[in-house]
């Protein structure tokens, strides 16, 4: 049960990583459970494997994702009030910003 519970964690890490790569929020999730189980786990056993540094690592992790998720929505809620035409900012994002008036994804 143990080394299923490490390999689900680390799946979930990995899979983050990659959701946030592609600019998907959900990424945030998965880290923030993982990296809370990570520090959990990491904190009960640091009398065994004297790992309290690692504890520390992923509750820094832990606080990192949770405001890199808050931060999304902030910015995702300033960004798309802008553009109406496209919901991925890696396609306009930056133009908007730039030139603040609208998608020029979408102009022809």
């Amino acid at each position: 049960m143990y080394k299923i519970l490490m390999y689900l964690l680390i799946g979930m890490c990995l899979l983050g990583q990659v959701l946030v790569t592609k600019h998907k929020r959900n990424g945030y999730l998965l880290w923030i459970i993982a990296d809370g189980a990570w520090a959990v786990f990491n904190f009960s056993q640091w009398k065994v494997t004297g790992a309290i540094e690692q504890g520390i690592l992923w509750t820094l992790y832990f606080v990192i994702s949770v405001w890199g998720y808050l931060i999304w929505k902030k910015n995702k809620e300033d960004k798309y009030r802008q553009c109406k035409y496209c919901q991925d900012y890696s396609q306009c994002g930056i133009e908007i910003e730039a030139q603040g008036n609208g998608c020029n994804k979408f102009k022809g």
